[in-house]
């Protein structure tokens, strides 16, 4: 999972970790867009990883409504030092997930906790429940190599992914498709 709109909303989250912002910390008029990306070394094959993947998604589907209605229920002062308090809790465990990378260098911290799928996740959800947005998530079947672009072919071909978008559906998306934003991110990163 992760978060590539707004793609700065890793710096974001640092920044209210350290209680230098509040929430929230995408504004109502931003658009906020998630992806899942399925399959990771070989692809998705077959009828039994197609049905096997689309259940998962539909499992992930409502997990993320139901943190948005739980969200939705609290007050927003509340939801503000759950957020942080889930958060950092969220980072001690990474840290300690992470010690011995963290020795040899090979690991950036900052990085990887503002980057985590927990996290963004939450940032997701609580951003939809406080400007009661509506959302749509869009699942691709698994994506043809040949109809990709060459430079994101050896990340995309065979693979399926889920995008998830802070508006009604796609017709008020300034994009000519769901894919077009997705496919900028993973070039710049």
């Amino acid at each position: 999972m992760g978060v590539f709109l707004p793609s700065d909303l890793p710096g974001r989250i640092l920044e209210f970790m350290n209680s230098k912002v509040d929430l929230p910390i995408v504004i109502r008029t931003e658009l906020m867009a998630c992806f899942y990306l399925f399959g990771k070394n070989q692809g998705v094959h077959g009828e039994i990883e197609i049905l096997n993947v689309k259940n998962l998604a539909r499992k992930t589907v409502t997990q993320i409504v139901n943190e948005v209605k739980r969200y939705a229920n609290l007050n927003s002062t509340m939801n503000q030092e759950l957020v942080r308090q889930n958060f950092l809790k969220r980072a001690m465990q990474i840290a300690v997930d992470v010690k011995e990378k963290l020795s040899t260098g090979d690991i950036d911290l900052n990085r990887r906790i503002s980057r985590d799928p927990t996290i963004l996740t939450d940032i997701f959800t609580f951003h939809i429940a406080f400007y009661k947005e509506d959302y749509f998530f869009h699942l691709f079947d698994p994506l043809p190599g040949n109809q990709l672009p060459a430079d994101v072919r050896d990340v995309l071909d065979g693979r399926m992914l889920m995008l998830g978008f802070n508006t009604k559906d796609s017709s008020q998306l300034p994009f000519p498709s769901l894919l077009t934003p997705f496919i900028e991110w993973i070039r710049s990163n």
